[in-house]
């Protein structure tokens, strides 16, 4: 009896600790754009909105809250942080707004070529962002936030003069192909393309199932724009 109880047990915590694996998710930073990254519009077109707004670019359907331009190539500064000479991109334009992406499906990872505004000028008091600290989010098809990250400081002193060498690459990943939209917002983040991954080969009830045997072992994101003051 004492047995039955402890291998159940057991079994529970294993099942418990991979559903709780299952919810883990990471920050990307660093890692190249997929082969098949899909880049928002070129051609120089420009388009930029005042307020909420909705469009489509790159087979994303996209919504705002707030000032944004979708896309914007006609030169970005981030100042200290870079500039984008060309490179066509979703911005907000207002220091403050949210751009949700619809992936028109769910991954277990989405990261793209972003780059935010930093000023480093001021040396005794550091640098300072503007807006709202940069952030990224994902979030599963029912609109609920699945993990977020402040990006404040990841992206130092990106000066780099040639467009692909400006920011980096960032995004967010986890274990389970639960990410449907994806957010980024504050401090005139952009972001140029996005690259996308289906789930790895595991899963959550192979972990479950792993672990339950080993409890049982018998039985068993020219003219140049500046950002706003």
């Amino acid at each position: 009896m004492t047995n039955r109880f402890t291998y159940r047990a057991l079994f529970l915590l294993g099942a418990s600790c991979a559903l709780s694996l299952s919810a883990q998710a990471d920050l990307i930073f660093g890692i190249p754009s997929n082969p098949d990254a899909v880049s928002f519009g070129d051609g120089g077109v420009s388009n930029c909105s005042s307020g909420p707004t909705t469009t489509t670019d790159g087979g994303f359907n996209i919504s705002t809250d707030g000032a944004a331009c979708f896309p914007y190539s006609q030169g970005w500064s981030f100042l200290d942080n870079g500039q984008w000479l060309s490179l066509p991109a979703l911005v907000d334009d207002s220091g403050t707004t949210t751009i949700t992406i619809d992936l028109g499906g769910s991954y277990s990872a989405v990261w793209g070529q972003m780059d935010y505004y930093l000023d480093c000028t001021d040396f005794s008091f550091g640098c300072s962002y503007a807006g709202n600290d940069p952030t990224i989010t994902a979030l599963d098809k029912n609109m609920n936030v699945l993990q977020s990250f402040d990006l404040a400081g990841v992206l130092a002193g990106e000066s780099q003069d040639t467009d692909y060498l400006a920011g980096g690459t960032l995004g967010i990943s986890q274990s389970t192909a639960d990410i449907a939209y994806f957010q980024i917002s504050g401090d005139y983040i952009a972001i140029t393309n996005i690259s996308l991954t289906a789930p790895e080969p595991r899963t959550t009830a192979l972990a479950v199932l792993a672990l339950g045997a080993v409890a049982i072992p018998r039985k068993h994101r020219v003219t140049f724009r500046r950002p706003k003051a």
